[in-house]
């Protein structure tokens, strides 16, 4: 009998303390806020690319004839300029894709209030400049054109 009556206080030893009502525990940071972060650097690299392609590219970009028949055709010139615009069309696909993907986790990890909000207000910003510069760029485009 001594046993069982020695058992309940030596579980009761080992529980975990109630936490006490005057303290929080610390947060920790959000899963989606810090993948928010990253997709949005990615995104402005990417964005960062395409720009920089198009802008180095432009000589060779603007002489092309998109109306060709057959592709099977193309000179190596040519096959090198659709490559290029293939690529650059890539950057801005991808980098769109991102930067959507971004907004969406860097809000969700914002409404989280159980998280810190560091990351989830940085991925949120870095996600939507790219975003801003696509429209930025695309007014100006639609202007000289």
């Amino acid at each position: 009998m001594d046993t069982n009556e020695q058992q309940p206080h030596e579980q009761a030893a080992f529980s975990e303390a109630p936490p006490a009502s005057g303290m929080n525990a610390p947060q920790k940071h959000s899963g989606f806020g810090i993948a928010a972060t990253v997709l949005g650097i990615i995104a402005i690299l990417l964005a960062m690319t395409g720009f920089g392609m198009a802008i180095n590219n432009q000589d060779i970009i603007s002489n092309f004839d998109p109306n060709i028949a057959d592709p099977q055709s193309l000179s190596p010139e040519e096959q090198e300029v659709v490559m290029v615009i293939g690529l650059i069309g890539l950057c801005f696909l991808g980098g769109g894709i991102l930067t959507l993907i971004g907004l969406i986790m860097g809000l969700i990890g914002l409404f989280n209030k159980q998280r810190k909000r560091l990351y989830p207000i940085l991925g949120t910003v870095l996600s939507a400049l790219p975003l801003v510069l696509y429209l930025f760029y695309t007014m100006i485009g639609a202007s000289l054109a």
